[in-house]
């Protein structure tokens, strides 16, 4: 399964999850069975706001899950339509959400977890009960 983060850095699965997925910087594709990941940058990165085009900012890579701070409706709705699950980031890193996920402990991402703005703030989970309110390609194993 392939499992998309987002992040603004490019540190493998230490990087930190970044809170919107259209205005991320960068994606991290895990590959779950192995943990081999691919860097790449969003492909979307400045588009009006709504405007998200997830196969755009993926540069056509092909995911299962996408695992996120915060999406707007639209990507949300594109992503969806290609049958790719929404969870939300629960954790500061890609290797906690990724060994959360794989524990079956991330929860899927409901119409009040959509963001409003690119800016619209903090969306990681802080603990698991809490709620709070380009082009280049680098293939890495982890």
């Amino acid at each position: 399964m392939k499992i998309c983060f987002t992040t603004k850095e490019k540190k493998g699965l230490a990087s930190n999850i970044y809170d919107h997925f259209g205005s991320a910087p960068y994606f991290i594709i895990v590959d779950d069975a192995t943990n081999d990941f691919l860097e790449i940058e969003n492909g979307n990165l400045h588009h009006d706001h709504g405007k998200c085009s997830p196969l755009k900012a993926l540069l056509g890579n092909k995911v299962d899950v996408v695992i996120v701070g915060g999406i707007g409706e639209n990507a949300k709705l594109r992503l969806a339509h290609q049958g790719v699950l929404l969870y939300q980031a629960e954790k500061k890193t890609i290797a906690e959400n990724l060994e959360l996920f794989k524990n079956g402990k991330l929860t899927k991402m409901s119409d009040k977890d959509l963001c409003q703005s690119h800016d619209c703030g903090d969306h990681l989970h802080h603990d698991h009960h809490n709620h709070h309110h380009g082009h280049s390609i680098i293939k890495n194993k982890s």
